[in-house]
C-alpha cells in the first residue's frame, strides 16, 4: 500500500523553512557573507608593511664581449654590489635592480676584471652597459 504524503501550500511551507532554526541559520550565514564582502573589500584599502614600488626599481642590461673568438661572453660571473648574481645570458641579459648606486663586477677566465659603479635612475628607465673584456 502507498503512503500518501502530505501536500502542503507554497507559502506553507516557506513559513515553515524560515521558521525557528532554519531562519537563524539563513541569518547567520548572510550575515557572515556580509562580513566576508566587506573583508574582502576592504583588505584592498589597509597598506600592509612594506611594499616594493615598481617605480624604485630599474633594468639594467648588461651586453659583455671579448675580442678572443674562443671566449663566451655569456660565461661571466656578474657580481651586483658583491653579490654573485649568475652568468650573462643573450636570452635574458637584464637585471631588474633597486634605484640607487650599485657596484657592478665582471669576471671571466682568462680576462681582466671589470668594474664599474653605476647609478640605477628607476622606472621607466632602461639602461645598457656594454663591456668589453680585455684579455689577461
Amino acid at each position: 500500500m502507498m503512503k500518501h504524503e502530505q501536500q502542503t501550500s507554497k507559502p506553507e511551507r516557506n513559513r515553515i523553512f524560515f521558521s525557528g532554526n532554519n531562519f537563524s541559520r539563513l541569518n547567520l550565514y548572510k550575515r557572515f557573507l556580509l562580513l566576508l564582502a566587506l573583508v574582502i573589500i576592504l583588505s584592498g584599502c589597509i597598506a600592509a608593511g612594506p611594499t616594493v614600488s615598481k617605480s624604485d626599481m630599474g633594468n639594467l642590461e648588461l651586453n659583455v664581449y671579448t675580442l678572443d673568438k674562443d671566449a663566451n661572453g655569456c660565461l661571466s660571473d656578474v657580481y651586483v654590489d658583491t653579490i654573485f648574481i649568475g652568468n650573462i645570458s643573450s636570452n635574458r641579459p637584464i637585471l631588474n635592480l633597486r634605484e640607487g648606486e650599485h657596484n657592478i663586477r665582471i669576471e671571466q677566465k682568462g680576462h681582466k676584471i671589470y668594474e664599474k659603479k653605476i647609478f640605477i635612475a628607476g622606472e621607466p628607465n632602461h639602461q645598457v652597459l656594454n663591456v668589453l673584456l680585455e684579455k689577461n
